[in-house]
């Protein structure tokens, strides 16, 4: 898999990345973002199907369940999924001034 890239330079959420959760063997993804002093940012996942494609009928019309893990803001952090996860996502939460701007890279293995 080519890593994928996502930039987000306001608060809010990026769209959802699906991951190849048809992936054989264990699902190793990592995940680096780097943000600047005037961001505070966090990474969102999900095990359901964001597309609705595959929808959680336990869920009805409601969205995915979002659970969140690392957050940061000016230092380089690195996070790994080692157990299967659908999709995942950027959020920004604070943006104290203009120019501020989170970016992450996902890569996964297990894929080709």
């Amino acid at each position: 898999m080519q890593p994928i890239y996502i930039v987000v330079s306001s608060a809010g959420s990026s769209p959802w990345k699906q991951t190849n959760w048809h992936c054989t063997g264990p699902m190793n993804i990592g995940m680096s973002v780097v943000g600047n002093s005037t961001s505070t940012w966090q990474i969102d996942y999900t095990v359901d199907d964001p597309t609705g494609a595959y929808p959680n009928p336990t869920l009805g019309s409601s969205s995915v369940t979002v659970y969140s893990t690392t957050s940061g803001s000016s230092t380089a952090t690195y996070a790994s999924f080692t157990t299967p996860v659908a999709a995942i996502r950027l959020t920004m939460n604070v943006l104290s001034s203009a120019g501020g701007k989170v970016t992450a890279t996902i890569l996964q293995a297990g894929i080709g």
